[in-house]
Formats: C-alpha cells, structure tokens, sequence
C-alpha cells in the first residue's frame, strides 16, 4: 500500500495550501477550475474541478513516482 505524501496543491494556477488534506477559499463557485497536486519525485496530478460556495469536495488522488 503506498505511503501518504505530502503535495504542493494549487487551483488555476495559485498555490492555495501544502500537505495531505487543504481547504480552498477564494474561488468562484460554479466555475470550472483546475486543480493540480505535486511533490518532489512524483508526476503532477492535474483534474477539472466545479466547486460550489460552502461545500465539501473530496478529491482523492494519488500520486504515481517519477520513472
């Protein structure tokens, strides 16, 4: 089973928060935004995300190792 690491998360291209679970404010609801996860030895996971004012989003990810 893989270990949890600790990624670098942004929304649209802003840093927005750094570990294994973030919160994310000051974005506009409804819209599409992409969000990207990274860390040091491992591929970018990169997804299309709609957030929605007030809620809770779960986005699993998992990050593969670099080759």
């Amino acid at each position: 089973m893989p270990s949890p690491v600790a990624g670098r998360i942004s929304i649209d291209g802003r840093q927005v928060g750094e570990g294994q679970e973030w919160k994310i404010e000051d974005v506009a609801p409804g819209a599409e935004h992409t969000l990207r996860v990274e860390a040091d030895g491992y591929l970018a996971y990169e997804e299309k995300v709609t957030l929605e004012a007030g809620a809770t989003l779960p986005v699993p990810v998992l990050l593969k190792p670099a080759s």
